[in-house]
């Protein structure tokens, strides 16, 4: 969230999982306006939660989405909204449009004149408020099914900004003392930041990149402004789940993925040779969680370091190290589910089964009260003597 505040970037919210149990939408909706900000309204209101949860009222059209159970890519039924739910569409109506008309001076005057505020209105203000991070909107669904998503994905077309529209991208000329912007435009040259890097077998290295300025082509060879080296962008393909379609030209704000590049890892810099510059780097945020690890056989242990050295490059939020000190291996993680998700991908990718234990204590001892303390040292066997007498205090 702070990084976003600090690149200015819009946001959305998402409750998900409402068909889980103790799903609570009014409970998330104060938490955000407690710990994140209080310009977040709710664009969509259940119908519904828990095992109950079977549509959404979009406060724009005023109408209500029953979906249908069992649908593959999240159907519904758009029907009048539930009398039972009609006070409380009509609460959060309200609000919606009030914080609306707040962004516009024009709406504004209009509605406290009684007037109506149409749809395309209010999403162009909320577009246009958002870029300015004055309103976050809030959707719910249930993503294992489908509910929601779709209108999701159809929000974020039409209330995002897209790349010409965001502010423009600021990069250093690598030895120079020159900050330049990077407009979202073909007549640019070429850059693009490494936000990703996965391995898979039989493919190998995939680097996934978005093209910041300019357009690259299928083949065009570009530098490395980070490691100072050249690389040769071949098959250049866009990623739609698991599949890769080869293009060929990207543009501006387009993602890419490229695979076998030599010497490039995340948050390195792809542009045009002829001007070298550098992208801020991606800030990840800092593992916090801890778990010990060990292979589950003898014959996993030399797979283990190479295994989490990969899976550490495709995620700089999960680290890995041998503590000597304890003679335990330790990962690190967002948190619990983060650590499984990676322990599951360590087996499923490198073969290689673990078991966990809690990371034992570095336990230190410190002097805790003076203390005095003497000792005497004699010996005399035969010729020369041995003597000592010490007084320690501490």
């Amino acid at each position: 969230w702070e990084y976003c505040e600090d690149r200015g970037i819009p946001r959305l919210f998402f409750v998900s999982m409402m068909d889980k149990e103790n799903a609570d939408f009014d409970a998330v909706y104060d938490d955000i306006k407690e710990h994140l900000t209080d310009k977040v309204i709710p664009v969509e209101i259940p119908i519904g939660a828990g095992e109950d949860f079977r549509g959404i009222i979009n406060l724009f059209s005023g109408r209500a989405h029953i979906y249908e159970p069992g649908s593959p890519s999240g159907e519904y039924e758009e029907t009048d909204i539930p009398e039972e739910k009609q006070e409380k569409f009509e609460r959060w109506r309200t609000e919606l449009m009030e914080t609306i008309a707040t962004t516009d001076d024009t709406l504004l005057e209009a509605y406290l004149e009684g007037g109506e505020i149409g749809r395309d209105e209010a999403l162009e203000a909320m577009k246009t408020a958002m870029a300015r991070g004055e309103v976050f909107p809030l959707f719910c669904g249930a993503p294992q099914k489908t509910w929601g998503t779709r209108a999701l994905i159809r929000k974020l077309v039409e209330l995002m900004p897209s790349p010409a529209e965001a502010p423009a991208e600021l990069a250093q000329r690598p030895n120079i003392d020159q900050v330049v912007e990077l407009r979202a435009a073909d007549d640019q040259p070429f850059a693009a930041l490494v936000y990703k890097t996965m391995s898979e077998p039989h493919v190998g290295e995939l680097s996934f990149f978005r093209v910041f300025s300019g357009k690259v082509e299928n083949g065009m060879d570009v530098l490395n402004a980070n490691r100072e080296s050249g690389e040769k962008l071949a098959h250049v393909s866009v990623s739609q789940g698991k599949e890769r379609i080869e293009v060929a030209v990207l543009h501006a704000g387009d993602l890419g993925v490229v695979a076998k590049l030599k010497d490039t890892h995340t948050n390195d810099t792809l542009c045009d040779p002829s001007r070298p510059l550098v992208i801020e780097p991606i800030r990840f945020p800092k593992p916090d969680i801890a778990v010990a690890i060990q292979a589950a056989s003898r014959s996993d242990e030399d797979k283990l370091g190479t295994g989490l050295t990969r899976l550490h490059e495709e995620d700089p939020t999960f680290a890995s190290g041998y503590d000597a000190e304890v003679k335990q291996t330790i990962i690190r993680g967002l948190g619990e589910l983060h650590l499984d998700v990676q322990m599951e991908r360590l087996k499923r990718k490198y073969g290689v089964e673990v078991t966990t234990e809690q990371p034992r204590i570095h336990y230190r001892e410190t002097i805790r009260k003076e203390a005095e303390a003497q000792g005497r040292y004699k010996k005399q066997t035969g010729g020369r003597g041995q003597f000592g007498d010490c007084h320690v205090r501490l």
